[in-house]
C-alpha cells in the first residue's frame, strides 16, 4: 500500500536519502572533458519518490559553456510560461527566455544543462522562480533562475511499467506547493519545496492508465480532462485517491483541457469549444471554427490558440478583447503578459504584439538554424560555416519531398545565422554539400543529391548544371536525375564529382564562361548499379580518391588514367567494404570510415603500385587490457583533421578525439559528458582559422572550441589567451598564431624556463605548471617563439593570478 502525508515515513525515506548520499552516490558519475583529464563530479542520488515501489533519482546537470557553443533553431515552439517580467518559451529541445522591457534574449540549451530531448510543455512559478520543463519522454528538469542550476527528475522515464508512448509531460498545474503533472498515464504529483515526487493516480477505470491533458484545481476539487474518457472530478484532501473510484466523471465528452478562472470551471472540450460547468454539467459557451490546440489564463481573461489565430476572451461574457494571427503560419500556444501578446508558432518562432494598439507583429526569435535536423556542414574560406539538410538513406536513397525542400543556412562571421532562400537557388531540391573554389573567392558549388550543381557566386546563382543544361549524366536510367553527394574542387580550380548510378560515375569540370564541359569522365568499376559515393579527397600528388556503396575504396590518378578499386578481397575484412567517409592527413595518409570501423592506408598513392595492399586497423591497448583495434565495429560517419594533424571521428556512440597515429585517445564526447543531445554523430568540419569543431546531429548542431588552429605563415598573429589566467581557471591557456614547427619557450620574468614546446600547426596548448610538476605562481610569464627556420621571432607576455 502506497502512504499519503505520514511523518513517519518521510522521516525514514529522509534519513535513507542522507545515507545513500553520503556512503553510495557521493561523486558517482565522473564527467570526462578533455584532455588532459579534467574531471568534474555530479551529484546524483536517491531521492525519496513515492511513486507505487518505485525509487527515484534526480541530478544536477552540468554547465559547458565553457568551451561548447549551441546552435540550435528556435523556430518550432512547443508552449509558452511566463513571469511578470519574463517569457520562456519551449523550443524544440531549448528554452528562450525573453526579458520584455529591454528586448533580451538568453538561451537555455543542452549547454547549460538541459537534456536535449523534445520539449512538450513549461510552467514558471513565480512563488518558487523555478521553471518546470516536461518532455515527451517523461523527463521533468527544474532551472533555477537564481543560480542558473538544473535538476533532472527521471523517476517517469525510468519507470518500466509505464509504456514509452504514455510517459509524456503534457501539463504542470501548481498548487499549495504541489505541482499536479498531466501526462498520458495519469497525474502525478510534485513536492516544490523539496523537488520530489508524491503520489501517482491511475484514474481510469479500475485504475487504468488513460491521458490527463490538463487540470485544475477549485474549492478542493480536482478536474481532469482526458481526451478519450471526459473530465473527471476528485476531492483533493481525500486520503486514497489512488483508487480510481473516488475521481467522478462528471462528463463522457472528450476535452483537450480545463482552465479555472473568476470560480469558473472551463472546459476545452475536443469539439472545439469553451463549456462552462455549471455545478451538474458543461455547457457551451463559445465555438471555434478552427481545431484548438492550446489554453491559458491571465487573471480574468482566458487564451485561447487556434491553428490560425489567437484570443484574449473576456471571461464575463466570453467576448474577444484581442485577436491575433501570423501570416500563412500554423500556431502553437499563446500567452499575455499585462498588454503584451506572445504568439508560438510551428516553424517560424515566438511573435510580440501589443493587444490594446494591435501594432505590427515583431519577431523576437533568437538567431539560429532553420531547423535542429541538418544533415552536413562545410566551413568557407571566410569562416561561415554552410549548413544542409538534403538527406539519403544508407543505401544513399534521397529522402522525399518535403524535407529536401530546404534552404542552405549560414552562419556568418559575426556569428549570425542567415539563409539562402530556395526561390533564390531555382528551388533546387535536396541541397547537400558544397565545395569552395580556393582560386576565386566567393566561388560556390553546392550539389544537389537530386538535381546536379549549382555555381554560386557571393551566394548568388550563377548557373545550374543539370542532364539538360551540361554535360552532367543523368542516373538511373531517369533523364532529370542527377545524384551528386560531396564535390571537391583542386588546386587548379576544377571541380570534381561523384554521380550515382551512372557508367562514368567519376567526372571532372573546367567551368568558364558558365560553360561546364567534362574535361574527364572515369569509369569506376561495376559502378553502373550504385546508388551513391562517399566525399571526394585528393593526395599531394594530385590523385583523387573516393568510396562507393559495398565496393570499397577508388582511386584515380589524372596523369595516367589508372583506376584501382580496393574492395573487401583487398582489404582482408570479412566483406567489409562499405566506405562511408574518407580524409587524407598531413603524412598523406588516407584515413577510411566504414559501416563498421576504422581503417589507414599508410601513403596513398601507394596503391597504385599494390592494388591488393591490406587497410590496416589501429591496434590499441588500454592497461591491462587485451589489443584491440580503434573504434572496432563502429559505424563512422565522418573524420576530420586538425591543425595538430589529430584526428576528428563522427560515429553512431559519440565523437571522439584522436591523436595524428591514432595511440591516443585525447577526448570523447557523447550525452553523458558533454553538451551533445545525441550520440549519433552525423557529420562535422572545422573552422581552420581558430579550430572551432562543428557537430552535426539530428538534434542540433554544436560547436566545440578546439585547440588545433592551421599554421599562419608568420608570428605576427601570435597570442595567448585567456589572458590574464584569473584565479578559479583551471583549464589549459592557449598561445596560437605560431607558424609550423614554431618553438615556444615559456619562462618567469627571471628567465626560469617552466614550459617548451614545438607546434604541430597553429597553436598549442600550456596547462600553467611548470613541465607537469606543479602550477606555476602568480606572475607575468614571457612567451618566447622561434619559427622553423629561425629568421622570425616573436615576444609575448602572460598574466597569471593565483
Amino acid at each position: 500500500m502506497v502512504f499519503r502525508n505520514t511523518f513517519r515515513i518521510k522521516a525514514i525515506f529522509e534519513r535513507i536519502e542522507t545515507l545513500l548520499y553520503g556512503i553510495i552516490y557521493r561523486n558517482l558519475r565522473l564527467k570526462f572533458v578533455f584532455c588532459p583529464m579534467w574531471y568534474t563530479s555530479k551529484k546524483q542520488f536517491v531521492a525519496p519518490f513515492i511513486f507505487s515501489f518505485i525509487t527515484g533519482f534526480f541530478s544536477y546537470a552540468q554547465d559547458f559553456s565553457g568551451r561548447w557553443t549551441a546552435h540550435y533553431s528556435y523556430k518550432e515552439t512547443t508552449d509558452i510560461t511566463a513571469s511578470d517580467v519574463s517569457v520562456y518559451t519551449a523550443s524544440g529541445n531549448a528554452i528562450v527566455k525573453y526579458t520584455i522591457a529591454s528586448g533580451e534574449n538568453q538561451t537555455i540549451t543542452t549547454v547549460n544543462g538541459l537534456s536535449g530531448d523534445d520539449i512538450s510543455t513549461v510552467l514558471y512559478s513565480k512563488e518558487k522562480e523555478l521553471l518546470f520543463i516536461g518532455y515527451e519522454n517523461g523527463l521533468i528538469e527544474i532551472f533555477d533562475e537564481r543560480t542558473n542550476d538544473i535538476t533532472s527528475l527521471v523517476d517517469i522515464p525510468n519507470r518500466a511499467i509505464i509504456p514509452e508512448a504514455e510517459r509524456r509531460i503534457n501539463h504542470f498545474f501548481e498548487f499549495d506547493n504541489l505541482i499536479y503533472v498531466s501526462t498520458n498515464f495519469g497525474i502525478s504529483e510534485l513536492d516544490t519545496e523539496r523537488l520530489e515526487f508524491g503520489d501517482s493516480f491511475f484514474v481510469g477505470p479500475n485504475n487504468t492508465r488513460i491521458p490527463i491533458a490538463q487540470l485544475g484545481v477549485l474549492d478542493n476539487f480536482i478536474y481532469a480532462a482526458s481526451p478519450s474518457n471526459g473530465m473527471l472530478r476528485a476531492d483533493r484532501n481525500a486520503t486514497d485517491l489512488i483508487d480510481s473510484n473516488r475521481w467522478q466523471v462528471i462528463d463522457t465528452s472528450g476535452f483537450l483541457g480545463v482552465q479555472i478562472v473568476e470560480n469558473k470551471i472551463l472546459g476545452i472540450s475536443v469539439n472545439n469549444a469553451i463549456e462552462e460547468f455549471d455545478g451538474t454539467q458543461f455547457v457551451n459557451r463559445r465555438g471555434f471554427s478552427q481545431t484548438i490546440v492550446n489554453s491559458k489564463v491571465n487573471q480574468d481573461r482566458l487564451i485561447i490558440t487556434t491553428t490560425g489565430q489567437t484570443f484574449v476572451i473576456n471571461t464575463s461574457d466570453f467576448s474577444t478583447q484581442f485577436t491575433g494571427a501570423v501570416d500563412t503560419q500554423a500556431l502553437s500556444s499563446s500567452i499575455l503578459v499585462g498588454d503584451q501578446v506572445f504568439i508560438g508558432t510551428e516553424s517560424s518562432g515566438i511573435f510580440e504584439i501589443n493587444s490594446s494598439t494591435s501594432d505590427e507583429l515583431e519577431n523576437i526569435t533568437p538567431s539560429g538554424p532553420e531547423f535542429n535536423d541538418g544533415f552536413k556542414i562545410q566551413s568557407a574560406p571566410n569562416q561561415e560555416m554552410w549548413l544542409f539538410y538534403g538527406k539519403y538513406s544508407l543505401n544513399y536513397n534521397p529522402f522525399f519531398p518535403r524535407l529536401l525542400q530546404r534552404p542552405i543556412n549560414i552562419l556568418n562571421s559575426d556569428g549570425k545565422w542567415e539563409i539562402i532562400p530556395l526561390s533564390d537557388l531555382d528551388n533546387t531540391s535536396s541541397l547537400i554539400d558544397v565545395s569552395f573554389d580556393p582560386n576565386e573567392p566567393g566561388r560556390a558549388f553546392v550539389s544537389s543529391f537530386q538535381e546536379g550543381v549549382l555555381e554560386l557566386k557571393d551566394r548568388k546563382l550563377v548557373q545550374k548544371y543539370t542532364d539538360v543544361s551540361s554535360d552532367l549524366d543523368f542516373g538511373f536510367g531517369v533523364e532529370g536525375v542527377v545524384r551528386i553527394n560531396e564535390t571537391f574542387v583542386d588546386s587548379r580550380g576544377s571541380l570534381w564529382l561523384t554521380i550515382a548510378a551512372t557508367e562514368r560515375a567519376l567526372q571532372q569540370y573546367e567551368i568558364s564562361d558558365g560553360q561546364f564541359q567534362a574535361a574527364t569522365k572515369v569509369n569506376l568499376q561495376e559502378t553502373n548499379s550504385l546508388n551513391g559515393f562517399s566525399n571526394i579527397v585528393e593526395d599531394g600528388q594530385g590523385n583523387i580518391y573516393s568510396g562507393g556503396l559495398l565496393s570499397g575504396l577508388y582511386a584515380y590518378n589524372p596523369r595516367t588514367e589508372q583506376v584501382v578499386n580496393i574492395d573487401a578481397v583487398g582489404s582482408g575484412d570479412s566483406g567489409e567494404d562499405d566506405v562511408r567517409t574518407l580524409i587524407i592527413d598531413k603524412n598523406d595518409q588516407i584515413w577510411i570510415g566504414l559501416q563498421s570501423g576504422l581503417r589507414v592506408i599508410n601513403q596513398a598513392a601507394s596503391v597504385f603500385e599494390n592494388p591488393n595492399l591490406d587497410w590496416q586497423t589501429i591496434i590499441i591497448q588500454e592497461g591491462s587490457g587485451p589489443a584491440q583495434g580503434l573504434l572496432f565495429d563502429q559505424f563512422i560517419k565522418d573524420i576530420e583533421v586538425d591543425g595538430a594533424n589529430n584526428k576528428w571521428i563522427a560515429t553512431t556512440s559519440g565523437l571522439f578525439y584522436v591523436s595524428e597515429d591514432g595511440q591516443e585517445t585525447l577526448a570523447q564526447f557523447d550525452r553523458n559528458n558533454s553538451p551533445l543531445p545525441t550520440n549519433d554523430i552525423l557529420d562535422l568540419s572545422i573552422n581552420e582559422k581558430n579550430g572551432a569543431v562543428f557537430i552535426v546531429t539530428g538534434k542540433g548542431v554544436l560547436e566545440y572550441q578546439g585547440f588545433a588552429t592551421e599554421a599562419n605563415t608568420t608570428l605576427a598573429d601570435l597570442r595567448a589567451f585567456p589572458n590574464p589566467v584569473r584565479p578559479g581557471f583551471s583549464r589549459n591557456v592557449t598561445i596560437d598564431g605560431l607558424t609550423e614547427g614554431a618553438n615556444i619557450k615559456i619562462t618567469d620574468i627571471e628567465g626560469n624556463l617552466v614550459f617548451e614546446e614545438f607546434s604541430q600547426g597553429g597553436s598549442v596548448q600550456w596547462d600553467t605548471t611548470a613541465f607537469g610538476r606543479h602550477k606555476v605562481a602568480s606572475g607575468v610569464y614571457l612567451i618566447l617563439v622561434t619559427a622553423e627556420d629561425q629568421a622570425e621571432t616573436k615576444v609575448s607576455k602572460l598574466m597569471i593570478i593565483r
